[in-house]
């Protein structure tokens, strides 16, 4: 019989149970160290294989220093439209640009918040002793969203250069696709502003007869086609009674920037703000100016990952056929020639008549192993008339090219005419903004259109030539390369001005950075660089 057991021990079992166990534990544990490294390895090959194309576009494209920690939920498009750029930092603004920017903002917030617009024009407007506010009104009239938008990027630029608050009317289209840029404070007028009063005030000769005197609302004409009255505003020395002017409503239809610029007051105010990017004004106020509401991005958006992303090359194709009865015609010739320069500027590959074989065997092994793209180049073509984009997509469709490309095409809309109407408008604004994203983008000569997506996507564009009646395949060269990513200025009002207090660094300012239009005899056009002065055709 075993003895008693002693207080607080168990009994001992054989050594080699022990062992058994220690062996059986330390096999677990081995067994499971390789099952976790094998799964860490099949996660791997498999995130390689199947990589998130938001992540990969922002690895591949962006750097971090991009992408917006956290999106504005008022106007997406505020901090995501960099995210669609392969050169973020180009789009930076100068420190000049963003610190006047801030005294704007400062401004309009003074000036409009919490204040009842409506009371002050009605009832405050001969108390101006008390207000040291003036302001400027878009007054919108029957012209394309290109024209609109030109018109709205002048009348800014003249109000920053004034210290002029910068109200819309909120019935206006602008209201339906913009984003509000003043976050804390509107440009929004009031539902019961009365606006008439504005349209319908005194033209800028009445107070030139009365020599500006108990003069507090003006409403300034800037059409393509003015009174000699109304064009007086581009001399110097009438700026200046207009400081002492509270209310000015501003109508136009053209891109007015190139003749503020050429005013000896406005281009001392606003040079600073653009030091060294003379033909970046459009660009960068349109990145604050030009933002689409939600909705309108959304629209973007699903266009661009349906049928534009996963390209290596992205090219915009944007055809009006100005000079003609009808600018949304199809015309054979004009196909031919922008055939002609897309091939010439090897945009797109030429067709050629028989298949390469060893590419065709390719793809398969090419896709599989992620060295092929969804298609090598995605062209948006914008253009009233489908038939331009169907020739294009079916001959890259049906015969072979030379480099054997995969050459997607796609269009958002095909209209027939311009109607004017604000649903036309916010489907030209998505193509707008679709044609920024361009790589490569060509554009119609004097096509208002056109001049918004080259300046916010910041691109000096191929313009096609094909204005005008009499096209054929055998005339003048297809297309040229712009000098500018700027609008032109189609009117520039070039008049003779009393007094005139251009300086010498003012005048050689404009020798080199404004020059005639490619696109529009008589025209200007800010550029980096005017290679020959002599002809900017430049006249006070």
């Amino acid at each position: 019989m075993a003895g008693p057991r002693e207080p607080g021990k168990e009994p001992m079992g054989p050594f080699w149970h022990k062992m058994l166990i220690v062996m059986c534990v330390g096999c677990i544990l081995l067994f499971s160290f390789f099952t976790l490294m094998d799964m860490a390895n099949v996660m791997t090959r498999g995130k390689a294989r199947c990589s998130n194309p938001i992540q990969e576009l922002n690895s591949q494209q962006f750097s971090k220093a991009s992408i917006p920690p956290k999106d504005d939920e008022t106007c997406v498009a505020r901090t995501q439209h960099l995210l669609y750029r392969k050169d973020p930092q180009r789009f930076t603004a100068s420190a000049e640009l963003d610190a006047a920017w801030k005294r704007y903002g400062e401004l309009h917030r003074a000036c409009s918040f919490q204040k009842n617009l409506t009371h002050v024009f009605l009832h405050e407007r001969e108390m101006k002793a008390h207000d040291d506010c003036n302001y400027l009104i878009m007054v919108e009239g029957a012209f394309g969203l290109g024209n609109h938008f030109l018109s709205l990027i002048s009348a800014f630029t003249y109000a920053l250069a004034t210290d002029r608050v910068f109200l819309i009317d909120s019935r206006s289209l602008f209201a339906k696709l913009l984003c509000d840029p003043f976050p804390g404070s509107s440009w929004l007028l009031p539902v019961d502003f009365p606006y008439e009063e504005v349209a319908t005030a005194p033209a800028f000769i009445h107070a030139i007869g009365s020599e500006f005197r108990d003069v507090d609302l003006l409403c300034l004409h800037l059409e393509h086609i003015q009174s000699w009255g109304d064009s007086q505003f581009f001399c110097d020395q009438n700026q200046l009674f207009l400081m002492d002017v509270q209310w000015l409503g501003w109508l136009s239809n053209q891109y007015f920037v190139t003749r503020l610029l050429m005013i000896p007051s406005l281009w001392e105010r606003l040079h600073p703000i653009f030091p060294s990017t003379e033909d970046q004004v459009f660009f960068h106020l349109s990145h604050r100016l030009l933002l689409p509401h939600n909705d309108i991005w959304a629209r973007i958006l699903r266009e661009y990952w349906s049928y534009i992303s996963g390209s290596r090359t992205r090219v915009g194709l944007q055809i009006r056929l100005h000079g003609r009865n009808d600018p949304g015609a199809f015309d054979e010739e004009v196909l031919e020639r922008i055939l002609q320069c897309l091939h010439s500027e090897k945009v797109l590959p030429e067709l050629v008549e028989k298949e390469n074989i060893e590419a065709l065997s390719g793809f398969f092994l090419k896709r599989r192993e992620g060295e092929l793209t969804s298609a090598d180049i995605a062209v948006l073509v914008a253009s009233l008339q489908i038939r331009f984009y169907e020739s294009l997509r079916d001959s890259y469709g049906a015969l072979p090219n030379a480099e054997s490309a995969m050459i997607r095409f796609h269009t958002v809309s095909h209209l027939g005419r311009q109607d004017y109407t604000v649903q036309q408008a916010q489907i030209a604004f998505v193509e707008m903004w679709l044609l920024s994203f361009s790589d490569v983008l060509l554009t119609s000569p004097y096509s208002t259109f056109g001049y918004i997506p080259q300046a916010i996507g910041g691109l000096k564009p191929i313009i096609l030539n094909i204005q005008g009646g009499n096209i054929t395949a055998n005339g003048p060269q297809a297309c040229f390369r712009g000098q500018s990513m700027e609008p032109c200025t189609h009117f520039p009002q070039d008049l003779a001005c009393r007094g005139s207090n251009e300086t010498a660094g003012h005048s050689n300012w404009i020798q080199n950075h404004i020059k005639e239009c490619q696109d529009k005899e008589g025209g200007l056009q800010l550029v980096d660089h005017a290679e020959d002065p002599s002809s900017a055709h430049l006249r006070e």
